[in-house]
């Protein structure tokens, strides 16, 4: 019972509620881009290693989450909780997003993002762009 009252208490104060909407800032060379926030779900209980956070950057989709931490020999199961991340298969390769969240307001904004796409067929291709939010 004790566990159980403790796995709400952790839960209900650790999502990260990110602000649904367009995140719009600026690459390193000035050009802008944006990562819209559509909506926050959870796969099973509401606990930050099942939240997944839809988005949309340069027209693709992605259900993000923090990154598990698991320490077999230690028995934990955790997560990072400093960033989100998500990945999708193409034809070619893969795209990653990875998103920071900004911290210093509540509920968060983002901090910044980068989108990474891999093209195996022909690397020349291959990109990461990465976004400061303004």
């Amino acid at each position: 019972m004790k566990l159980v009252i403790g796995l709400l208490l952790m839960t209900s104060v650790a999502s990260a509620h990110l602000v649904e909407g367009v995140h719009a800032g600026k690459t390193a060379a000035g050009a802008a881009c944006q990562i819209e926030v559509k909506a926050t779900t959870y796969e099973g209980i509401k606990h930050p290693l099942n939240e997944r956070i839809q988005v949309v950057v340069e027209g693709h989709g992605f259900a993000i989450h923090h990154p598990a931490v698991i320490d077999v020999p230690k028995n934990t199961v955790a997560y990072d909780h400093d960033f989100f991340q998500g990945w999708v298969g193409t034809p070619t390769g893969g795209l990653f997003v990875k998103l920071e969240p900004d911290f210093t307001v509540s509920p968060h904004g983002v901090k910044n993002f980068s989108m990474t796409m891999h093209d195996y067929k022909n690397p020349a291709l291959s990109s990461t762009v990465v976004c400061t939010i303004e």
